[in-house]
């Protein structure tokens, strides 16, 4: 019998949670004092649960591993969903490209112009900051590898943010944009090389990928390769879930990648630096998200996720210098960030906010039309 594939609403609603999380990580940290500072001027009873609960958003770096394995299902949803065998699939590399290319970059132009606009005023008005001179140990060291040398210019307008180890201006989180374009180059490769088996692209290239780390030189190249199993695990997401039906209605399995990669993480240090505990949880995430999007695609909450959802790209690609120069003018104004919580909170509605416009200005003229729902045959 045929049953269609499951609601990928779901996704869009994820990467809205996503986009959010990572928002209100970074306004957490450069929009507010910190719990030392925040505990020392004896906040409300009321606020405690808040302040506590805020400690959640520290894990930026694992939201993005799941950006990366939704990257990598969408990219090859439609290659494995062809006739149901990605091998019969003929994909022309160029026309590949070119969509990437025609989806991606005028967004990010226009994120590069809004960096570099907004650093100006910036770095004019309220620099101490942007001169790494804040007093900040940890703002001032990684204020200090921003700005417009030209080992972060150049590989910025070869759409490799972040390339030579140095941000283009303040948009530092523009490094896992670098990082999905290497992949985006490798994906017509990866996908001839499926054609031959699928161990070879899907287990070979992977354990090569991490291999590489004993052989080359730490930098971009390796923290590219040591990364792409995870996207790799999102490829691997689709093909499963389009080929086994068991894949569709379990949800011991997702759980248990998830549980997994969180045990990894606690108790196996050395499996986390090669990033297979992010293989597993971010794996699992994208996975329960899909089986979810069934049964929770028409909840209020879901739909406004899932609207955030189709703007963040540029919500996220904009949204850091929004949040420096907050932080750069309550630097020139109070000397430190606040105490209370309540200018994080205006620096993440203005971000989102900023985003959002730059999306109706900008990448809506770019959108494709969305991949329908696959039709796969069980049984």
């Amino acid at each position: 019998m045929s049953s269609s594939f499951p609601n990928l609403k779901g996704l869009d609603s994820l990467r809205g949670i996503l986009a959010v999380y990572v928002i209100v990580g970074h306004c957490r940290w450069l929009l507010w004092a910190g719990h030392a500072n925040w505990l020392a001027n004896q906040p409300s009873k009321w606020e405690l649960p808040i302040g506590y609960a805020s400690a959640i958003f520290r894990f930026g770096h694992e939201a993005v591993m799941v950006f990366f394995v939704l990257s990598g299902f969408f990219i090859h949803l439609k290659a494995a969903g062809s006739s149901g065998h990605s091998n019969q699939v003929g994909m022309s590399p160029i026309q590949f490209y070119r969509r990437r290319l025609h989806r991606l970059l005028a967004p990010y132009l226009f994120a590069l112009l809004l960096t570099m606009c907004l650093d100006v005023v910036g770095s004019t008005w309220f620099p101490v900051l942007y001169r790494a001179e804040t007093g900040d140990s940890l703002l001032d060291g990684n204020f200090a590898r921003m700005g417009y040398s030209a080992a972060s210019v150049l590989p910025a307008l070869a759409f490799l943010p972040n390339g030579l180890g140095a941000s283009f201006g303040t948009n530092g989180p523009l490094w896992s944009l670098a990082y999905e374009v290497c992949y985006y180059a490798l994906y017509p490769l990866l996908l001839k090389l499926r054609t031959f088996h699928w161990s070879v692209g899907f287990v070979a290239i992977p354990l090569l990928a991490i291999a590489q780390q004993w052989f080359l030189p730490a930098g971009f190249l390796s923290g590219v390769l040591i990364h792409y199993p995870v996207w790799i695990s999102g490829a691997i997401l689709a093909e499963l879930l389009l080929r086994r039906r068991w894949a569709r209605e379990s949800w011991q399995f997702p759980f248990g990648l998830i549980m997994l990669g969180i045990a990894m993480r606690v108790f196996v240090p050395s499996l986390a630096e090669i990033k297979v505990d992010a293989v597993c949880y971010s794996t699992g995430i994208v996975w329960i998200s899909i089986l979810a999007g069934q049964r929770f695609s028409d909840w209020k909450i879901a739909r406004v996720f899932e609207w955030i959802g189709i703007r963040s790209y540029s919500i996220y690609i904009m949204h850091f210098p929004v949040v420096v120069l907050i932080s750069a003018m309550t630097f020139h104004s109070l000397g430190s960030r606040p105490s209370s919580g309540w200018l994080a909170l205006f620096g993440i509605g203005c971000s989102i906010a900023i985003g959002c416009v730059a999306f109706h200005i900008c990448e809506r003229k770019f959108l494709h039309a969305r991949i329908e729902t696959p039709t796969v045959r069980v049984g």
